[in-house]
């Protein structure tokens, strides 16, 4: 079933896909993971998920572009699905979690789990977590981030180096901060019901940059640091600060595209239809 999904796809969308691949323009992405087709010339699945009801795996690809969730549904039938492994579109960097009671959750009792129509990944905020390690990222990085946070604490995840954050997010009561290397820096983000967040790391420990929904986040001047992670992790910080949100989208670049940010937002918010 690997390549099945992303086959039919072609065969349904063909180059008439309903969208531009996001990395068919902007290329170059250090790790990029979605629940949609990132770029045409991939030919792998978006994700393999287990089913509650006798714990078999199968990958799931794509319909003209999008999660090929009739094939999602029907595999889990009446119980639920978890996502064991997360695809990466862009090298080889693949999230997964081996542990059953520690994967997010992707059907609900035969239910799609969805953020404003599209189908996401659920972090129960306990102990959910799905991650991958990741070589050679240096600073400055820039990460684009679709988001749903539902709880009051916890990790939505990002960059993380050790038994810390590395150019990640913090999820907080208050919204979303940027978090590098200590306690969380910058103003936050608080409109995170659905947010596409796009934070660029520091190459001096001032020059940083965080847009919510396409609105700069006023940087004062805090130091967050210059270290880069080499851990993309995501639903908790490195199985502690367990976050309870949906992620559909996350894409990550080991070079500062803010100059691409406005196109690369665009194609994003076009697809998820966040603001």
């Amino acid at each position: 079933m690997y390549g099945y999904g992303y086959q039919y796809g072609k065969i349904s969308g063909g180059g008439g896909l309903p969208f531009t691949p996001p990395l068919d323009v902007y290329t170059g992405a250090a790790a990029a993971y979605s629940l949609r087709l990132l770029r045409t010339a991939y030919a792998g699945s978006a994700i393999r998920v287990r089913r509650s009801s006798d714990n078999a795996e199968q990958d799931i690809g794509f319909v003209s572009g999008s999660l090929d969730t009739a094939t999602l549904l029907t595999f889990c039938g009446a119980g639920n699905g978890f996502v064991t492994t997360w695809y990466d579109q862009a090298a080889s960097v693949n999230l997964t979690q081996i542990t059953a009671a520690s994967q997010p959750r992707i059907v609900n009792a035969g239910v799609l789990d969805v953020v404003n129509g599209k189908a996401a990944i659920l972090g129960d905020g306990v102990n959910d977590r799905i991650f991958g390690s990741i070589a050679g990222l240096s600073n400055p990085n820039t990460g684009f981030y679709v988001i749903d946070k539902i709880g009051n604490s916890g990790s939505v995840g990002g960059l993380f180096s050790g038994a810390a954050f590395a150019g990640g997010l913090l999820q907080a009561a208050t919204g979303v901060y940027a978090y590098q290397q200590g306690p969380q820096f910058g103003p936050t983000y608080a409109n995170v019901n659905q947010s596409l967040i796009t934070l660029k790391t520091a190459t001096t420990g001032t020059n940083w940059a965080m847009w919510g929904n396409g609105s700069a986040i006023t940087n004062s001047g805090e130091n967050i640091g210059t270290s880069t992670g080499n851990i993309i992790n995501f639903f908790s910080q490195i199985s502690a600060n367990f976050g309870n949100a949906y992620v559909q989208e996350y894409i990550l670049y080991s070079s500062d595209k803010t100059s691409d940010r406005i196109g690369l937002e665009t194609n994003i918010n076009s697809y998820y239809g966040i603001y």
